[in-house]
């Protein structure tokens, strides 16, 4: 097919571990309809498993394949051109020279997606997928990406993900750092099942996953394990039992992935593959009581690519985000015992102010959604230590992954924390100088919204009910109505009002009505 002129064509380049590849799509009556898709094999993952960094062989490759990419590019008229890579060039030592390299000799911007971002992206097509097929599980389900160089565990309740962890060893990285073991060992088989297990128990997983009845997983050896099991495509995905799997496993375990590529006329990368990715499934099968495995088609550059063309599909993707984040990071909450009635009051403060701020302070969507997980997780540190809440709340926060927040995220969360009405911020505090330059001034912003609002529940008892905020002149007022004391809440509020009139540049005060009529 040649060059279609429709205005809304795009193009979006994948730079994995083991194969490059690149689709091209455009807008038709409102959908997504793809017109061309190409890959490459280069041999990323390979390089940075075994030494850290990729060899300047590897990195000629991929701008050949890049530059092959460009020619077909060019035919079609593709003016919005998305690259991204993951796990392997996100791990190399020499990543920002690989990068450098590539945009010299091709022009190409390759964004370097964190793991909480790609997993995201995977876990919103699998659901889109399977909701689309009507085979959405209602009950509680175990979803997991097995890719290369980490797998991805999350867990759906029937409405959304609650929580997530991600082990940072996929089924190539494991290739990589037991090869010497393998050459020495006839059942090589059960020396990654052990070691799985040693990494993956109920210990180390927070929710409990011996009731769960449904698995849904992904991963590019799902197709070569679906085939060799006789289960074919049906309904928009591969429905495999899990004897079958089994079954395979036993047969191939002690065989060389020389002699699984004979066996099966596969290439000795696929067989290697092969047997490493059953291990790694059926571990996680072996969790719960599923007997059947689901695995819809789904790519997460097509929820890229798909962003791109339809306006609507990006706010989409967007919502999901924002709800996945708080709802694990609920689940966050709930294991460091944090009051949750405290939190969503002084969330719905936190909000209220920074709407009636944001478009005037330069503050985003996504500031919000960040000002939701402080308030949301500001009281981790209580579990950690008593005299010390504030500090251990800080690292808690900041060290905890949470699918649909990115590192940044999340070290802007635990900033925003880290202070109280006694603890007033700093830019040249140690927090604030960990952060990003550009960062910093929201983060002074978003601190001193959450320290008014925590301050008004003071006592942790919501005394105040009815709450309004509005701006009056060049003073933001805060108006609710109570029969209680609110001395200690009025202290508290007031040792915050300076700092708020410094980083906004207005006045702030509370004025408290009587709740009797």
């Amino acid at each position: 097919m040649k060059a279609n002129r429709c205005p809304k064509v795009a193009a979006l380049i994948d730079i994995g571990s083991s194969e490059t590849r690149m689709q091209i799509a455009q807008v038709r009556k409102g959908k997504m309809d793809r017109i061309e898709a190409l890959s490459y094999p280069v041999a990323l993952g390979r390089d940075v498993y075994a030494t850290g960094r990729v060899s300047q062989t590897t990195v000629r490759e991929l701008i050949k394949a890049l530059e092959g990419f460009l020619n077909v590019i060019r035919e079609y008229a593709v003016s919005d051109v998305t690259a991204v890579t993951t796990t392997a060039l996100r791990r190399a030592k020499n990543r920002d020279l690989v990068l450098d390299q590539v945009k010299i000799r091709t022009g190409i911007d390759i964004r370097v997606l964190e793991d909480n971002e790609e997993k995201s992206l995977i876990y919103y097509e699998m659901i889109r997928t399977l909701r689309e097929s009507s085979a959405l599980p209602d009950e509680t389900t175990l979803f997991s990406f097995v890719g290369s160089g980490s797998v991805g565990i999350a867990f759906y309740n029937g409405r959304t993900m609650y929580d997530s962890m991600t082990v940072p060893t996929g089924a190539l990285q494991l290739g990589e750092m037991f090869r010497s073991i393998q050459q020495t060992t006839d059942d090589f088989g059960h020396v990654i099942a052990d070691y799985i297990h040693s990494m993956l128990t109920y210990d180390n997983l927070e929710v409990d996953c011996r009731n769960i009845r449904h698995v849904v997983f992904t991963g590019s050896m799902i197709s070569v394990i679906a085939a060799m099991t006789d289960c074919p495509f049906t309904g928009g995905m591969y429905r495999i039992p899990v004897e079958k799997m089994r079954a395979l496993y036993d047969e191939i375990r002690a065989q060389r992935p020389e002699s699984i590529a004979i066996r099966y006329k596969v290439s000795i990368r696929i067989a290697e593959m092969l047997y490493l990715s059953l291990a790694l499934y059926l571990s996680l099968v072996s969790f719960t009581q599923a007997d059947t495995v689901l695995s819809p088609r789904s790519d997460m550059s097509d929820c890229l690519i798909r962003s791109v063309l339809i306006p609507a599909e990006l706010a989409a993707y967007r919502d999901y985000l924002l709800d996945i984040v708080l709802s694990c990071a609920a689940t966050t909450a709930d294991f460091y015992h944090c009051n949750k009635a405290h939190s969503e009051y002084i969330r719905d403060i936190s909000l209220k102010m920074f709407d009636r701020l944001s478009s005037q302070h330069s503050l985003s969507q996504r500031d919000r959604a960040v000002l939701e997980l402080a308030c949301v997780l500001h009281e981790c540190g209580h579990a950690v230590s008593a005299r010390h809440h504030l500090q251990s709340g800080y690292d808690v926060i900041r060290h905890t992954d949470l699918i649909g927040a990115t590192k940044g995220d999340m070290l802007l969360a635990a900033t925003i924390a880290r202070y109280n009405e006694l603890e007033e911020p700093d830019l040249s505090d140690p927090e604030f100088e960990s952060l990003p330059e550009d960062s910093r001034t929201r983060a002074a912003k978003l601190t001193a919204i959450f320290r008014a609002a925590n301050a008004l529940d003071n006592t942790h008892t919501e005394k105040l009910s009815d709450i309004t905020v509005r701006m009056r002149e060049e003073t933001l007022e805060i108006a609710g109505r109570t029969n209680e004391n609110m001395y200690l809440e009025r202290y508290a509020f007031e040792q915050c009002a300076a700092y708020f009139t410094d980083v906004f540049g207005t006045g702030i005060r509370l004025r408290v009505r009587s709740a009797l009529k």
